[in-house]
């Protein structure tokens, strides 16, 4: 009976069923909101689109209009590589400051079909004229611009429509 009893427990630790696998197709952003704002950021008017990919039991990919990323799926939650951008304001304006993006995603899944995602975007300046850069706010809004570096995180529901 002992030989039966340690089969069937291999059998059950082997067959871990509690990690959700999305389905892949076209997905959307909606019900945003920034937790917390460090930035002063404004959150979407509307959902968008992205695609989501299944690579394998262990790995998704999120491609968007212009950028793809490969994330690490563990027991229904995701975390993707950090993407970091420099955008040299000496070039685009003609000051002197870099600014250095960085976000990171992470995410998890109610099911195949929903989920929630996060993306922490940092933001930083070096260069002489960061004294006198502020990102963020609105002047529509109310909201004023804040000094880097500043960090804000803005949550999602995400939802698979195809």
């Amino acid at each position: 009976m002992n030989k039966y009893l340690i089969a069937f427990f291999a059998l059950t630790v082997g067959c871990d069923d509690s990690n959700v696998i999305p389905k892949s197709g076209k997905w959307s952003y909606s019900n945003f909101d920034y937790d917390p704002n460090g930035c002063n950021l404004l959150p979407p008017e509307k959902e968008y689109p992205f695609q989501l990919e299944v690579i394998d039991r262990d790995t998704i990919e999120l491609i968007y209009e212009d950028e793809e990323q490969v994330c690490v799926l563990s027991m229904g939650a995701y975390d993707c590589e950090t993407r970091t951008e420099e955008i040299d304001l000496a070039v685009e304006i003609g000051v002197d400051a870099v600014i250095t993006e960085e976000i990171r995603v992470t995410g998890s899944f109610s099911d195949d079909m929903t989920g929630t995602e996060a993306n922490t975007i940092s933001l930083s300046c070096e260069g002489e004229a960061c004294a006198d850069l502020t990102v963020g706010g609105d002047e529509e809004s109310g909201m004023e611009g804040v000094p880097m570096p500043c960090t804000s995180t803005r949550n999602a529901d995400i939802s698979w429509s195809e």
